[in-house]
């Protein structure tokens, strides 16, 4: 299965304050990571866990 690590949303782009159950379309927990670099844990960690939603937040 091939995933892409490129960027889904920006920033600039969310109304504020964010409102993750609509941007994920669904009610479950929310992991932010802040500093993901190129994304490969994050997406680990989001597809073995499929029951939460992840955002990665680079400052880079």
């Amino acid at each position: 299965m091939n995933h892409s690590l490129r960027r889904l949303l920006s920033c600039y782009d969310l109304p504020r304050p964010v409102d993750w159950t609509a941007v994920f379309k669904r009610q479950a927990p929310l992991v932010v990571e802040i500093g993901f670099g190129l994304g490969e844990i994050l997406c680990r960690n989001a597809l073995a866990n499929p029951g939460s939603d992840y955002v990665g937040i680079e400052l880079h």
